[in-house]
């Protein structure tokens, strides 16, 4: 890959909240609800509950630790994943209304 490459990967995996060492060790699904949670964090953060965001926090903070990732089970990533979903169709639902 060329440099250049190089650095739009990099720019975009850092937009999304996730580490190039996070990249080659994390599982795909993990990789997935990490992008989800930072996303939520950080764009649609007044749509969420203190309860959702308190999830999405502790997420984030397992991701950061590789010891700690490998304690994240599916269930957890799915658990973010439907937060996703959910905020999603709130603005779905919203925009449809306006």
């Amino acid at each position: 890959m060329s440099r250049n490459t190089d650095n739009k990967t990099t720019a975009w995996l850092k937009s999304n909240g996730i580490t190039e060492k996070q990249f080659t060790q994390a599982e795909i699904w993990q990789l997935q609800a990490q992008k989800t949670a930072h996303n939520l964090l950080k764009k649609k953060a007044d749509l969420l509950t203190d309860t959702q965001i308190q999830k999405l926090m502790s997420f984030c903070q397992l991701m950061l630790n590789s010891k700690q990732r490998k304690n994240i089970t599916k269930r957890m990533t799915y658990e973010v994943m439907n937060i996703g979903t959910k905020i999603r169709r709130q603005g779905f639902k919203a925009d449809k209304s306006r």
